[in-house]
């Protein structure tokens, strides 16, 4: 069993660790720079990037999770966690560069461009399914590694 943690400044963190728990692994929510010890893996959730820079920041985790990300442990990015672990962002912002690729913030269109709506999937079963679309990043371009 590995113990994965979800960085719980801001974001999906509940969504994370409830998945994390239903693979058979030991989800812990990350509050504080000196429980990312404890870790094999981090997961840096969906939320908002700006907001999650700040925090990290403001907690002191910058130089620990560089840290943590040095170490070979695995970190992942969902939604801003991936903005925030690019290498570089397409308006110019810098990430924190725990993977070699570029981050394209809001690929997808600003706030009042997402939506919800019924799908019919036959695949999925019961109809209808509920989709929500929403302005997520996606990855431009990725480097050599």
């Amino acid at each position: 069993m590995k113990t994965i943690g979800v960085l719980a400044l801001q974001g999906a963190v509940s969504e994370h660790l409830s998945m994390i728990t239903k693979t058979g692994h030991q989800a812990v929510p990350i509050k504080h720079p000196e429980e990312l010890k404890t870790l094999d893996g981090l997961i840096l959730p969906g939320g908002e990037s700006t907001t999650m820079r700040r925090f990290i920041e403001k907690y002191h985790f910058t130089d620990p999770l560089q840290d943590f990300a040095q170490s070979g442990r695995g970190i992942f990015g969902t939604c801003a966690g991936l903005v925030l672990s690019a290498s570089a962002i397409s308006n110019g912002d810098a990430g924190y560069k725990f993977a070699d690729y570029t981050a394209v913030r809001n690929g997808f269109g600003r706030q009042k461009m997402s939506f919800e709506v019924d799908l019919s999937i036959a695949t999925l079963g019961e109809m209808p399914f509920r989709a929500i679309f929403i302005r997520a990043p996606y990855i431009e371009k990725v480097g050599e590694g």
